[in-house]
C-alpha cells in the first residue's frame, strides 16, 4: 500500500495513544512541546464512580473534512475510532454547534470544506474550531486528520492557522499533559496530551518542501502553508512516494516521533526487534528506489522539477479555458483549479476520453439559485488531471484536442472499467 497503510498506522497510534496504552517511552520530568511543565494544565483526575466521565476521557473522536480521501473513512471503520458525528448524532441528538436553527447532525457526516466544488477543499478551520470545542469540553481526547494535497483538488489544509485555533481550546479544556493511566490495576500513568493531529501528505507532503526552498531565493514563488514536525502540535504525517518522485510501485513513509509510539501488541525474539510497524513486513527494494533518486537529484535539481510540475498545472488549467469556444452549447466547462495544486479539474467528458488518458472523476454537489431565487443542489460531474513529472506540453495539447471534438462531452449511458476504478494507487 502506499499512504493507505500509513493512515491506517498512524490513526492506530493515535486511537491507543488517546485511549491510554501503554507507550514505548515515558518521560516524565521533560518539559512539554510548547516548553511548559507538564503539570500546568494537568486535568484533575476523573472519579471512579464516575463511569460515563471515565469513559468519554478514553473515547477518541475523529475529526476529517469532505475532501479527505476514502481511505481514512475505512481506516476509522476498521479500528473501531468514534467520529464526531457518530457520537453526535446518538449522544448528543439536536446539538450541533454548526446548526443553531435545527441543531441537526443531518449532512454533517465529515467536516465541512471551503467550498462545495467551486472552493478550494482545504478545510473550513472555523467549522472544526467549533466542533472541536464542543466536544473537548465534554472530556472527548481529540483525533483529526488533516490533508496536504487532497486527492481530488489537491488542496492544502493550513496546518499551522489550525494548530494556533486549536491549542487555546486544548489548554483550556484539559487536553494538554493530561494524565492518563495506562495500567489503572497497578495506579500505572504518564502525563500526555488529549489530542493527535495526523497529516495526509500523500502528494503535497513530498514536493512542497521543495517550492519552499525555491521561494526562500524568489519571494515571486509561492509556497504552501507550514506542515510538517516545525509544528509542535503535529504528531504524525504520511506521504506516498509512487506519488511523489514516482517508485515503480505502490509505497509509503510514515513519520511520528519515538514518544508517541505505542508498545507493540507482541514481541517475537526472532526478528530481533520490536514490530512496531503494521503490516508487519516491508519491501526491501522500495527505500532503495527512493535511496537512488535522492542520490542522484540534488535539492536544486528537486526544486527545478516541482515548479516545473506546477508551472504545467498552470499551464493545463489556461489551456482548458480555451475548449470552451468549441463548444458554444455548454454553459460551463467546469474549469477550476485550487492554489498551488498539481491537478486541474474540469468537466467529465466521454467515456472514451476518459478510457484514453486514465482520467479519475468525481460528482460534487453545486448550489446555485433557481428563476425564483429559491437555493437549487445540482450534481456537476467533474473529471481531474495531474502534471507530474512524466507530462509535458504535448500531453496537455493532446487532451485539449480531443476535448474540443463536437462529442467531447456527449452523455454515457455506462461508464468503462478505468471509471470505476478510479480509486488508483494509494
Amino acid at each position: 500500500m502506499g499512504s493507505t497503510e500509513g493512515n491506517i498506522y498512524g490513526l492506530w497510534n493515535a486511537r491507543d495513544y488517546l485511549a491510554g496504552r501503554k507507550l514505548i517511552v515515558d518521560k516524565k520530568k521533560e518539559k512539554n512541546k510548547f516548553g511548559q511543565f507538564r503539570q500546568r494544565y494537568l486535568k484533575p483526575d476523573i472519579k471512579e464512580e464516575d463511569l460515563e466521565q471515565a469513559e468519554i476521557a478514553y473515547t477518541p473522536v475523529a475529526f476529517y473534512s469532505q475532501d479527505t480521501h476514502y481511505s481514512i473513512i475505512k481506516a476509522m471503520r476498521v479500528l473501531g475510532i468514534e467520529t464526531f458525528h457518530n457520537i453526535g448524532s446518538t449522544k448528543y441528538k439536536d446539538q450541533n454547534p454548526l446548526e443553531p436553527e435545527t441543531c441537526s447532525w443531518d449532512g454533517y457526516e465529515e467536516v465541512p470544506s471551503e467550498g462545495v466544488d467551486e472552493g478550494p477543499g482545504s478545510i473550513d478551520i472555523k467549522a472544526l474550531a467549533t466542533l472541536v470545542e464542543f466536544f473537548a469540553e465534554k472530556g472527548y481526547p481529540i483525533l483529526i486528520n488533516l490533508n496536504y494535497g487532497s486527492t481530488f483538488k489537491g488542496a492544502y489544509d493550513d496546518v499551522e492557522s489550525i494548530q494556533d485555533r486549536l491549542i487555546p481550546i486544548f489548554q483550556k479544556d484539559g487536553l494538554v499533559n493530561r494524565k492518563v493511566y495506562y495500567n489503572k490495576d497497578e495506579g500505572k500513568f504518564d502525563y500526555r496530551d488529549g489530542y493527535w493531529i495526523h497529516v495526509d501528505g500523500a502528494l503535497g507532503a513530498a514536493y512542497m518542501p521543495f517550492l519552499e526552498l525555491a521561494n526562500k531565493h524568489d519571494k515571486s514563488v509561492r509556497r504552501g502553508p507550514n506542515f510538517d514536525f516545525r509544528l509542535p502540535a503535529i504528531n504524525s504525517l504520511v506521504m506516498s512516494g509512487h506519488k511523489w518522485p514516482g517508485a515503480p510501485w505502490p509505497c509509503g513513509i510514515f513519520m511520528t516521533k519515538v514518544k508517541y509510539q505505542i508498545t507493540p501488541p507482541d514481541d517475537p525474539k526472532y526478528l530481533g526487534s520490536p514490530d512496531s510497524t503494521f503490516a508487519g513486513s516491508r519491501n526491501v527494494f522500495t527505500p532503495v528506489i527512493l535511496w537512488d533518486y535522492l542520490a542522484k537529484h540534488s535539492y536544486e535539481k528537486q526544486k527545478e522539477l516541482a515548479l516545473g510540475c506546477e508551472k504545467m498545472a498552470q499551464y493545463a488549467y489556461e489551456q482548458l479555458f480555451t475548449v470552451k469556444d468549441a463548444h458554444p452549447d455548454i454553459d460551463d466547462l467546469y474549469v477550476d483549479r485550487t492554489p498551488l495544486a498539481l491537478t486541474v479539474r474540469f468537466r467529465k467528458p466521454n467515456k472514451d476520453i476518459i478510457f484514453k488518458y486514465s482520467l479519475s472523476c468525481e460528482s460534487l454537489e453545486h448550489k446555485t439559485k433557481d428563476d425564483e431565487g429559491k437555493d437549487v443542489v445540482e450534481e456537476r460531474h467533474y473529471a481531474h488531471m495531474f502534471a507530474m513529472m512524466s507530462t509535458t506540453k504535448q500531453n496537455i495539447d493532446d487532451l485539449v484536442h480531443y476535448l474540443k471534438q463536437p462529442d467531447a462531452f456527449k452523455a454515457d449511458d455506462e461508464e468503462p472499467m478505468a471509471f470505476q476504478m478510479k480509486s488508483a494507487w494509494r
